[in-house]
């Protein structure tokens, strides 16, 4: 039992670490579309492969800070999530930020995105699903999770640097906006 604890206390901590992050009040309040809209012309979203690269960078900088919001208001209208993720990442996000209310944790300090290196991106997907792919190191190393009694429940084996595959669908083709649309944790080297 005290394993699984563990576990679960690790998970949730490799969650809500890589999540927080020191931009504070970036909460949009724009509803999450229901459906994702097409290109509204045959012109790419992005002009180049940086410009991609650099508009999934700022997608995943807003949802590690409406995260962070989220958990600062003490898990309070989580739909704003919503805004900056789809469902499959939304919805365990979500679940995780209950499960660390309910344990009475805080977190203290910022992640930051540090590395970014474009993995896809595909202009032609005209359902704008999966249009970027990018692999993002996140730096949790400034970032302490706290019991309600003040105490640290970091583990001292934390790595302070985790990479992530991430994918992004567009949802507006005329600005153009990503949001984050999958999130796994990624094993291979180069990113961080």
């Amino acid at each position: 039992m005290r394993s699984i604890l563990r576990q679960r206390t690790v998970t949730l901590l490799a969650v809500t670490g890589a999540l927080a992050v020191a931009l504070c009040g970036c909460t949009p309040d724009q509803p999450a579309p229901s459906t994702v809209p097409s290109p509204s012309s045959s012109d790419p979203p992005f002009a180049t492969d940086e410009d991609a690269l650099a508009a999934a960078q700022s997608a995943y900088e807003e949802f590690m800070a409406v995260t962070k919001q989220i958990m600062a208001d003490d898990g309070a209208s989580p739909e704003r999530l919503d805004s900056v993720a789809a469902p499959g990442v939304a919805i365990p996000e979500k679940e995780a930020m209950v499960d660390f209310v309910a344990r009475h944790l805080t977190v203290e300090g910022a992640s930051a995105v540090t590395g970014a290196v474009l993995q896809s991106y595909s202009p032609e997907a005209t359902d704008g699903r999966g249009i970027v792919r990018a692999y993002l190191c996140v730096n949790v190393s400034a970032v302490d999770v706290l019991d309600e009694n003040g105490v640290s429940v970091v583990q001292p084996t934390r790595p302070d640097e985790t990479p992530f595959e991430v994918t992004f669908d567009l949802v507006e083709a005329d600005s153009p906006r990503l949001i984050v649309s999958g999130k796994n944790q990624w094993g291979g080297s180069g990113i961080c």
